[in-house]
């Protein structure tokens, strides 16, 4: 049950500045606990946000064994709608080994299509680490797997973030690192769980230390940072090769980092925790620190425990912050711009945070940030989620005292880091999984649906109860009680504003329904027409809401379904709401009356005509049965060598043995078999030999029986080296030929250059790099690959500016354009050049401009 507190500054500035369009839709900042069903504590591990806009949490329940000692046995995954609200809360039972576990932070992370969600931690039981993995349903939190990876312990380092495990997902598959027992591994794994590659690693230091963080950059390289005594940042490709890794220290305390990011290609960024400060680390293209600075509050302590970019790019970083004045911790973010000044520093003491160092932060989809974290409330540790909008507003939020900034100085050190190869070892699991449930207030106002002929007349109760404190209501039309009358179908939204240990509101938009006017449809059987040559007609209503109150048909009779012989009827139908709506139907003759048959036919002048032949016919009475004059009894038959013409006769019969009969003739017409020679196409692979090669094809499955071409080669292909018309005539085996000619010109027979229309005779240098053009384009001339450069001869390029002023020449291929006029580099500009060789004797002639760049 939530405490008392008092959020009236929280209430008034939401009623100015939140329309109720906006609550209609979503719920844009919300800082909510939830209680165990059991008493028991929850802690936070991992949240996400999933396409649909809804959140996921995974946490664990812990409780005292009997010595006192603080034990886990159970993974609770919840849902929680845009505003907060529990959609479902799964709880799963650890394998029993995994009772009185250890774990660290862990990873939440979905697959492509929004349907199935993955968990991963890391926990050690007697001395034993394993890396638990699983995957359910978002639909409804349904475990789908639940898999254990024993993982070897290592030898060296620290044993800080032991059972951290960090997911970063990509190309359907996701990344993680964990650190098992004194060793720290990386992994890529495929959705389906299947490992693609493990990871051992190692520094050329004296102590490796653990990992603390995974990020994924632009370039979709991996960054990982860890510390033992001196802070690490190392590089990855996505096949787990390191291409950088570098240590940074300081003279005093040690850098414990919680997260990078790589910025302009090659530049770093450090975030982490120093003594009672936390720092920021940026570095220059070669890795060197360049700009450490440390934020604190005078007699305070800060520490940071995750960072994530919005979708505007901005850097956000979640701590807690413990206050000497008051003795507690608070949850804190700090969000930086671009030009890394604060946008905003906020925290949040309506309730305390627990002193676990594990929390979850997310980027939402609609530009603001969602906290995951465990908090206090009396004396349990209780998930929270706190949810805010761009601009860092949460409800309940306030400014955190001025940051005081100190330069430090930083050194760092290039280090080998070392890769082996790593075998995990896997167990599957059975789990045992229950409906789990938060003790949360929950909103929902009962609407009614009234006949439109009926007056309206409605109370909407939006109490919410089981508070210690009465909540504020307030309605769309400034109503602030908890109902509303209403005589009207109009929209209505109600905001809640719970004011306990933490400010958040629950929205509801209601509506009062009118039932639609009524509208009847009639079915149709024919199941006993056989017997008693009836069909059975059946009236209903479609909505079927309010119910059908009464049937009158044509006939006289009253009830829903009647039995008639084919012909015309209505029916009027009286709803619930006394309304009534009439509908007629007309009744065919059902029997079978005509057949007919579909014909698909091939002539063949050597082997005669086949068929395919489809009986059909029309009537309600199926199943129908056929008999051909040639026995067989489907309704599909194949005919094949009709030498000359053929009829074909089917008999059908309906369900209620009427029969009608349908033929068809089949005629072998010996009709041409070749229809044309689309195939053709000219071969310039021997133009290198002054030879074109021309090739003609006829219709696949033809029986082409000779070729014969206007040069008198009788194969299906020639080559030429001259211009003019060549004609092909091909004949197939009954006799029927088909002619298509080539005409082939001079400009067939020659290969012509290729030039760019921009280069940069200086590289692209200072030039922006969205122009795009690789470095190497720093002379002008040919661009493509000649295929036989030998045949060309006389060549000759002139190159002139807009003034008509020759600036180059050059009767060589190989020769470019460097970009120089008179030895001084000619300027910026549009120039015009002109081209002309021979090509296997034929002139050749190429016209254009190109842009230099400098």
């Amino acid at each position: 049950m939530f405490r008392n507190f008092t959020c009236y500054r929280c209430i008034f500035t939401l009623i100015l500045t939140i329309t109720f369009i906006f609550l209609g839709q979503s719920q844009d900042a919300f800082h909510r606990t939830y209680k165990s069903d059991n008493g028991r504590d929850i802690v936070v591990l991992a949240g996400t946000q999933t396409k649909a806009g809804n959140y996921l949490m995974a946490c664990v329940e812990e409780f005292k064994n009997s010595l006192d000692t603080i034990n886990t046995d159970t993974l609770i995954i919840s849902a929680f709608n845009p505003k907060g609200n529990v959609l479902w809360s799964r709880r799963f039972a650890l394998k029993d080994q995994r009772l009185n576990a250890k774990y660290g932070k862990a990873s939440l992370y979905g697959d492509s299509k929004d349907s199935l969600y993955y968990f991963s931690f890391v926990s050690t039981v007697n001395d034993e680490s394993y890396k638990t993995t699983g995957s359910f349903l978002n639909r409804n939190g349904s475990l789908d797997t639940l898999i254990f990876q024993k993982i070897n312990a290592g030898s060296i380092g620290s044993r800080k973030y032991q059972n951290l495990n960090v997911n970063q997902v990509y190309n359907n598959s996701s990344f993680n690192i964990y650190n098992s027992g004194n060793a720290a591994y990386v992994q890529r794994q495929a959705y389906d769980r299947n490992v693609d590659w493990s990871k051992k690693l190692s520094l050329s230091l004296p102590e490796f230390g653990a990992l603390s963080s995974l990020q994924m950059t632009q370039d979709t390289n991996l960054l990982l940072t860890g510390y033992n005594t001196q802070a690490f940042l190392t590089e990855m490709d996505t096949l787990g090769n390191a291409l950088m890794s570098m240590t940074y220290k300081t003279n005093t305390s040690a850098l414990i980092p919680i997260g990078a990011d790589k910025y302009q290609d090659t530049m770093y960024r450090l975030a982490g925790n120093y003594d009672e400060s936390i720092f920021f680390l940026t570095t220059d293209t070669s890795s060197t620190a360049i700009n450490g600075t440390l934020y604190s509050i005078p007699g305070d302590t800060l520490q940071l425990l995750d960072m994530v970019k919005d979708i505007s790019g901005d850097h956000v970083y979640l701590g807690k912050w413990h206050n000497s004045t008051d003795k507690k911790l608070y949850h804190f973010v700090l969000k930086f711009n671009a030009d890394g000044t604060l946008a905003y520093k906020k925290y949040f003491d309506r309730i305390e945070g627990s002193r676990t160092e594990i929390a979850s932060l997310i980027a939402s989809v609609d530009g603001g940030i969602v906290i995951f974290a465990s908090q206090i409330e009396g004396s349990n540790v209780i998930p929270a989620i706190i949810k805010l909008d761009p601009v860092g507003k949460s409800l309940c939020e306030k400014d955190m005292p001025d940051l005081v900034s100190t330069i430090i100085q930083v050194s760092e050190s290039k280090v080998n880091l070392q890769t082996e190869n790593y075998q995990p070892i896997y167990a599957s699991f059975s789990n045992h999984e229950k409906v789990y449930s938060f003790d949360v207030p929950t909103l929902s106002v009962e609407t009614k649906t009234f006949c439109s002929n009926e007056p309206i007349n409605w109370l909407f109760d939006a109490n919410v109860s089981g508070l210690t404190m009465e909540p504020k209501y307030l309605w769309d039309n400034t109503v602030t009680t908890d109902t509303l009358r209403v005589m009207d179908t109009e929209k209505h939204t109600i905001m809640v504003t719970i004011d306990e240990k933490v400010c958040f509101i629950l929205c509801d938009t209601v509506k009062l329904e009118l039932y639609p006017e009524p509208q009847v449809a009639i079915n149709e059987s024919y199941a006993d027409y056989c017997e008693d040559e009836k069909v059975k007609l059946t009236a209903f209503l479609t909505d079927g809401l309010p119910p059908a109150k009464s049937f009158k048909w044509s006939t006289g009779e009253t009830t829903s379904t009647i039995s008639v012989p084919f012909g015309t009827y209505s029916v009027t139908v009286t709803d619930g709401c006394d309304l009534s709506t009439t509908k007629s139907i007309s009744i065919a003759d059902p029997r079978l009356k005509s057949v007919k048959i579909d014909t698909s036919k091939i002539s063949d002048c050597v082997k005669g005509a086949s068929a395919t032949l489809t009986a059909s016919g029309e009537t309600n009475l199926s199943p129908l049965s056929f008999i051909w004059n040639t026995g067989e009894t489907s309704s599909t038959i194949k005919v094949e060598d009709i030498e000359n013409e053929a009829i074909y006769v089917v008999t059908v019969t309906d369900r209620c043995n009427n029969t009608a009969v349908a033929n068809v003739t089949i005629i072998n017409d010996r009709s041409q078999i070749i229809k044309n020679l689309d195939g053709s196409y000219v071969d310039t692979s021997l133009i290198c030999q002054k030879i074109l090669g021309l090739n003609v094809l006829a219709d696949p499955g033809s029986n082409v029986y000779s070729y014969i071409w206007s040069t008198g080669s009788i194969n299906p292909n020639i080559n030429i080296s001259e211009e003019g018309i060549y004609t092909v005539t091909v004949t197939d085996i009954c006799g029927f030929s088909l002619s298509k000619s080539f005409e082939i010109t001079s400009n067939q027979l020659l290969e012509y250059l290729k030039y760019p229309n921009v280069f940069f005779p200086n590289g692209v240098g200072t030039v922006t790099d969205t122009v795009g053009i690789n470095t190497r384009n720093r002379a002008f001339g040919p661009a493509n690959t000649f295929k036989c450069p030998i045949n060309i001869t006389d060549y000759e390029m002139i190159i002139v500016n807009r003034w008509g002023q020759e600036v180059y020449t050059s009767n060589r291929i190989e020769d470019e354009w460097d970009g120089m006029f008179k030895s001084e580099p000619a300027p910026p500009d549009t120039y015009i050049y002109a081209v002309r060789y021979r090509f296997n004797g034929l002139p050749v002639s190429i016209k254009g401009d190109v842009t230099l760049i400098r």
